[in-house]
């Protein structure tokens, strides 16, 4: 069983789902537990994969652990996940009431903090886990270094993609493209972002980014996908750029792989706290190239002028100059999206990576049975 807060439309969410619906079906029976609520990314999920909500308010909660007790008990659940660290410390929690056997925790991304709650969250987790499941290498050696996760139970799986789902087509095809849909001149150059309308994400920055470059491009226009707590200040920000079409709010899509279609850059303005981001593998998986702050994660993926470009976080001359550079040079953007497909399609496919989870959940598993004398 998955436990994490909801299936909101988030990267880690994408994460789950894709594990849960990809997984081998013959060995492995799936469910998942929302802490908190379901959210629109349910309808993503197989059928025959149970969805669990407890409906917790947020905030601190004594009985949580009990609830989640309660319902792995009675759903006789093996192998127990959880997804960052909210759900880890009641997850695991619940997990140790209900005598789990095999505990794995995964980390999507880690803010770097000196808060003393987090510190010791993150230390319960490493000591009571059999194995932390990183989304980066970065994820992991921070773990490793700044919360004393023992090395043998600390593992890094790469995120996969679906190429199936995410793959070349006609950029410009009216079939498969939502160009007239969100009311854009074919002749744009799009620029496009993907993700969770909040603080980290750094929206804001693109937004100045494009104010600069609007005054000296026509052409450019920008596409936000995505929605959350910031999307009233972002829209108000951003309120004459809206009026003159040079910027669109195109708010959560199910239709993210024909969107991609329409990005001729995607921009991913992320400051601290990314793991391996799902949207940069996606564009790349299409063939849109990327530019992409230097952070954690990010770097592991964007190769400087080799698939994308990369810019200082939080530097809005830094960026300009980046979006301009691939703008105005024809040959760069067709090398650094002939890569950007190449790396995904080398060594970020989905059916490897729920390879690499069901090995890791098998060794685990008979691992506990043995020391439990059970085999």
């Amino acid at each position: 069983m998955h436990i994490l807060p909801s299936l909101e439309v988030g990267g880690m969410e994408n994460g789950v789902i894709n594990i849960a619906n990809n997984i081998d079906r013959n060995v492995f029976s799936v469910s998942i537990c929302c802490i908190e609520r379901l959210g629109q990314m349910r309808e993503r999920l197989r059928k025959d994969i149970s969805v669990f909500c407890l409906n917790q308010k947020p905030g601190k909660s004594f009985v949580l652990p009990f609830k989640i007790s309660a319902l792995l008990k009675s759903e006789r659940i093996d192998i127990v996940h959880t997804h960052n660290n909210y759900s880890g410390f009641y997850g695991l929690a619940g997990a140790i009431l209900a005598g789990i056997p095999t505990k794995v925790h995964g980390e999507h991304g880690v803010n770097i903090t000196n808060n003393l709650v987090q510190h010791v969250i993150e230390r319960l987790i490493g000591k009571f886990t059999h194995l932390t499941i990183n989304v980066s290498e970065d994820i992991s050696q921070i773990l490793i270094t700044k919360y004393s996760f023992p090395l043998d139970k600390v593992k890094t799986i790469i995120n996969g993609v679906d190429t199936r789902r995410f793959h070349k087509k006609d950029k410009r095809d009216e079939s498969t493209c939502k160009m007239r849909e969100l009311h854009l001149d074919e002749r744009s150059f799009v620029l496009g972002t993907v993700g969770r309308l909040c603080e980290f994400k750094n929206h804001k920055l693109l937004i100045k980014a494009m104010r600069i470059l609007a005054k000296r491009n026509d052409d450019v226009v920008l596409i936000l996908v995505g929605n959350g707590p910031l999307y009233s200040p972002l829209t108000a920000a951003a309120q004459d750029l809206i009026d003159k079409k040079k910027v669109v709010f195109a708010g959560v899509r199910t239709d993210i792989e024909d969107i991609y279609q329409c990005f001729d850059l995607l921009i991913l303005p992320s400051n601290e706290g990314e793991g391996t981001s799902n949207v940069i593998l996606e564009a790349m998986a299409v063939g849109v190239p990327v530019i992409a702050s230097n952070t954690l994660g990010n770097r592991k993926i964007v190769r400087h002028k080799f698939n994308g470009l990369l810019f200082e976080p939080d530097d809005v001359k830094d960026l300009k100059e980046k979006i301009i550079e691939v703008l105005s040079d024809e040959k760069l953007r067709d090398i650094l999206s002939q890569n950007a497909w190449r790396t995904v399609y080398e060594h970020h496919g989905l059916e490897a990576m729920v390879r690499e989870y069901e090995n890791e959940y098998l060794r685990l598993y008979q691992s506990r049975r043995t020391d439990n004398g059970l085999l």
